[in-house]
């Protein structure tokens, strides 16, 4: 009996949390009604700490409330979850300048950067300031989100722009989502552990352990995209080149082959961009990925059974012949 429940309580957490993800991107009114009609087609799911049931509609109308309290299945502990709609952007700006004061002008800007609570990620800086050998500055700035345009502005003013460009990416969907995993795993999560608290068995202990570390990992990677995006919004981005020049000095224009290896260099630094987006994206759904493969992979068996048999052909015999062609 007891596994029984095991397993049914286990079909219907993974079908709550599976919806329960994929109404993430959805605005709040649209998400209710989601959610509504997800819970009128769900019977019993979770075992509460009292011995009794809940329903999927009570599990999933607390997941899902952005300002809500909720008590544990373990035990009557109240936890407020705040979710914060405003807007997230991630704001990244690139300048060129070039200056007579390159000394004067790196140190102003490293004051402005500390007193306006920013700091240098990174920072290099080549050459001797000799005729031939004139500095030029490299530097990555992270500024708190609406500082960054007064350290901008100073630049403009002491330097000579030679290039500037702007870049703000918009990942309030992906925050939101990303939240409404986390809410859904961890109410799976207290679930599972009221269940755990119950079983008796050897094999339904281990079962459900296993099923806990596999949403903790979870849990823990959304957690870390989570936080990622957290640093990214609250501090924007300035990569800045400086370059010294002096009026006795007859600047070289790039020549052609320079030219086109500083824009291949370009190209690969963006395609590096992008290939780290993509892998964090495949790391961090990963498990949605396999699960919905290896149903898949069993639905696209079944018809192509289905198709054998109605052709007359034993699907296990044709396995068998196909399997020694390949030998």
């Amino acid at each position: 009996m007891i596994r029984k429940k095991l397993v049914v309580g286990l079909i219907t957490a993974s079908i709550a949390v599976q919806a329960l993800v994929g109404c993430g991107a959805s605005d709040k009114s649209s998400s209710s009604a989601d959610m509504n009609s997800l819970a009128t087609t769900g019977a019993v799911s979770y075992a509460a700490s009292d011995g009794k049931y809940v329903t999927s509609e009570a599990m999933v109308e607390e997941s899902y409330n952005p300002t809500m309290d909720t008590s544990g299945a373990t035990g009557g502990n109240t936890t407020t979850v705040s979710v914060s709609t405003s807007q997230k952007l991630i704001v990244n700006k690139t300048m060129s300048v070039k200056t007579e004061a390159f000394d004067e002008v790196l140190s102003q800007l490293k004051a402005q950067v500390r007193a306006k609570g920013g700091y240098i990620e990174t920072s290099d800086i080549t050459g001797t300031g000799e005729e031939r050998d004139l500095r030029r500055a490299t530097l990555v700035i992270r500024m708190p989100q609406g500082s960054l345009d007064e350290v901008v502005d100073s630049l403009s003013e002491a330097t000579t722009v030679v290039s500037s460009s702007e870049n703000a990416q918009d990942v309030t969907m992906e925050y939101v989502d990303l939240d409404a995993h986390i809410e859904a795993l961890r109410a799976e999560q207290t679930a599972l552990m009221g269940m755990l608290e119950k079983a008796t068995s050897l094999s339904d202990i281990i079962t459900l352990q296993s099923e806990l570390t596999d949403l903790r990992y979870q849990i823990e990677s959304f957690e870390s995209r989570l936080r990622t995006l957290d640093n990214l919004v609250s501090y924007s981005t300035l990569t800045l080149t400086m370059r010294e020049i002096r009026s006795d000095v007859v600047e070289e224009e790039p020549g052609y082959w320079e030219t086109i290896f500083s824009g291949v260099g370009e190209s690969f630094q963006t395609l590096g961009y992008e290939m780290a987006e993509i892998f964090s994206f495949l790391i961090i759904n990963l498990p949605y990925l396999l699960f919905w493969g290896v149903i898949g992979y069993f639905i696209v068996r079944a018809i192509h059974n289905a198709y054998l048999k109605k052709q007359g052909i034993d699907p296990k015999e044709w396995r068998k012949k196909k399997s020694k062609k390949e030998d």
